[in-house]
């Protein structure tokens, strides 16, 4: 994610901190008011697809005994046998997560967006 981050910052062009050191705006200013939006802009969609990569892959820790929504439903369903309505539940739960995520992702690009 990381390097996420830095490819978006290194997307910004040089020629921008020159002109805001030209007009004499200092370090915090020219990061908040210049180099963030554009680099936003970069960033939100590989950012956004890297944490809805990380929601899906949570099941995978139940593996080492992290309890969390594919483990439950594991449980529940052995529990009470109904594997097919307990899965699709749980299915479910993902797809509503992810879609909600992708529309707070799709809000944001659109916002930082009208910087370009």
């Amino acid at each position: 994610m990381a390097e996420t981050f830095r490819a978006a910052v290194d997307s910004v062009d040089a020629g921008q901190w020159e002109a805001a050191t030209s007009l004499q705006i200092n370090k915090w200013a020219f990061f908040k008011h210049v180099m963030l939006p554009q680099a936003a802009v970069n960033a939100i969609p590989g950012f956004g697809n890297y944490t809805i990569g990380i929601l899906k892959e949570t099941a995978l820790a139940f593996v080492i005994g992290v309890t969390e929504l594919f483990g439950e439903g594991k449980l529940i369903a052995g529990g009470s046998f109904k594997y097919m309505e307990v899965y699709a539940a749980v299915a479910i739960i993902y797809w509503l997560l992810v879609v909600a995520y992708s529309a707070l992702q799709n809000k944001l690009e659109r916002y930082y967006r009208r910087y370009m």
